[in-house]
């Protein structure tokens, strides 16, 4: 399982929810996207979590958000900090 974690100061101006619909909807229907997060902080900062089967199926989402960039022609900075984590250990309930 691999998660990526992005990070997005505060004081950008392509936070919220139009940022979030385009991208949930590119990865709605992508095998090996278990879950996607993005949440807001009360400063304004925000963080992108996404969790992945496999890095075939990491590479396979990140090929489809550019896909779905250029297409809706979206102009948006990327993340200020992106890391890609193998997962070691976790707990999950259904």
């Amino acid at each position: 399982m691999i998660v990526r974690v992005a990070r997005f100061d505060a004081g950008r101006g392509d936070l919220g929810l139009d940022r979030s619909e385009w991208v949930i909807e590119a990865l709605r229907d992508v095998e090996g996207v278990t879950a996607l997060y993005h949440c807001l902080a009360e400063d304004g900062s925000a963080v992108s979590v996404t969790v992945f089967q496999d890095a075939d199926a990491a590479d396979a989402a990140m090929a489809k958000i550019e896909e779905a960039r250029e297409r809706l022609g979206i102009e948006v900075s990327p993340a200020d900090d992106a890391v890609m984590y193998e997962v070691v250990g976790s707990l999950e309930r259904p």
